[in-house]
């Protein structure tokens, strides 16, 4: 009986060990960051690809590049080429960020093979049925209080799912730390450092709306004007027409 009982013990463990093999398995992604427009406007986007494109096109050096499933980062070499390795395996989502552009697209990874961005991967994320904006104006007593750090946890008890996009433009007390990020379930991820903007104009607005539109295109879009309440004001505080 007793051997009986270590024999299936043994069955189960192996089993088991067999299951999880399987997890934490890995693959990598690779491609070109390019930058796209014409001669009278200079660059108007940047482009994802697989391969090396033709002189319409010019590589862009130094774009950030993020997956998700991986917990490193890339950035684009002088041939605007990048590389990220162990990457989770199944459906993620590639984003390259240069200055003030950036584009996300789905990838499928596959076990101990390189994915390289293709056609068939660089399609538009199908339109979730909600995007968030959040403008987060807290430069000011809000973020010496810690009341937009604690509406950041708030948003990131909920985050971003299969429906839903929430995307922060945040600025706070410190100089230099403005940034737009992604509010994952947990942990908001930046997507591009600004360093400083002003958020009491209303271009940097403007400017904020048409990016998340571009980048987050959804069914319903909800824009919410985080600050003391106050709602928007025909005049800056510096007397500026808004």
């Amino acid at each position: 009986m007793k051997s009986t009982r270590m024999s299936l013990l043994l069955v189960l463990l192996t089993a088991f060990l067999i299951s999880m093999s399987g997890c934490g398995a890995a693959g990598s992604v690779e491609g070109y960051v390019y930058g796209a427009g014409d001669s009278n406007s200079g660059m108007t986007r940047i482009v994802l690809s697989g391969e090396r494109l033709g002189s319409d096109y010019v590589p862009i050096s130094g774009a950030s590049v993020a997956c998700t499933g991986a917990k490193t980062s890339a950035r684009t070499n002088a041939s605007g080429f990048f590389r990220i390795d162990n990457v989770r395996v199944g459906k993620q989502t590639l984003t390259a960020v240069y200055n003030s552009f950036s584009l996300s697209r789905a990838v499928t990874i596959v076990r101990d093979q390189t994915t390289l961005v293709n056609l068939a991967d660089t399609k538009p994320l199908d339109p979730k049925k909600w995007t968030v904006l959040v403008y987060l104006a807290s430069d000011n007593d809000l973020a010496q209080n810690g009341f937009d750090v604690n509406d950041l946890k708030e948003m990131e008890a909920v985050g971003s799912n299969n429906d839903l996009n929430i995307v922060v433009q945040y600025d706070g007390w410190s100089y230099g730390d403005s940034e737009r990020l992604y509010i994952k379930p947990g942990k908001s991820v930046a997507l591009e450092h600004l360093g400083e903007v002003d958020m009491s104009l209303g271009s940097t607005l403007e400017e904020f709306v048409k990016w998340g539109l571009t980048n987050f295109p959804a069914e319903h879009t909800m824009l919410v004007l985080w600050n003391h309440g106050g709602g928007v004001w025909p005049r800056s505080v510096s007397g500026g027409a808004q």
